[in-house]
């Protein structure tokens, strides 16, 4: 299915077993092109229209924490949204553990089992909020190898320093869920 969007346009295909493979088109003429804003935007589909229907229920609730409390205190929100989660019914939550936001850049080809892969990771553990997959550069040459000896760092030493601090700096977009 195509449906145009106000960021650009969404293709929808059903897949066997009814699940539904959603990608989103920005046109950059109608929304910023930078990497936040893409964030941005994928959040506040799946927040407020895949999830909760419409984002009434957010804004209603961070106009009503910011009238209780004028500081423009952002943790406020959070902790109103907390609520909001911790107070939804069981269908909804099942729902929400189950929708999974795939990353990627454009120029990255994947095989359907490293998707399964990560899906995998992400329901061993509820408090895992992302998972990454690592990239193997293809080709040949001085570039390549400095990219091969670039991602081989990041992740034999940036994601074990993570493992012990027990927080992610950065889950990169190249392929991440």
């Amino acid at each position: 299915f195509k449906t145009p969007t106000p960021y650009g346009g969404r293709l929808t295909w059903v897949l066997p077993g009814g699940n539904f493979l959603i990608a989103h088109i920005k046109d950059k003429t109608k929304i910023r092109h930078k990497k936040r804003w893409s964030q941005v935007m994928y959040m506040y589909y799946l927040l407020g229209f895949r999830l909760f229907g419409d984002l009434n229920i957010i804004e209603k609730l961070y106009k009503r924490k910011r009238k209780k409390n004028s500081s423009k205190s952002k943790s406020k929100l959070f902790k109103g949204f907390g609520n909001l989660l911790n107070n939804m019914d069981n269908k909804k939550r099942i729902q929400m553990e189950n929708t999974y936001l795939l990353a990627l850049d454009g120029d990255v080809d994947f095989h359907p089992e490293a998707v399964r892969l990560l899906v995998d990771r992400m329901k061993k553990n509820k408090k895992v909020g992302a998972a990454c997959g690592r990239i193997h550069p293809i080709g040949s040459g001085p570039i390549v190898w400095y990219q091969k000896f670039e991602y081989a760092i990041g992740h034999w030493l940036q994601k074990a320093t993570e493992h012990i601090l027990g927080c992610v700096m950065c889950s990169p977009g190249c392929f991440s869920l």
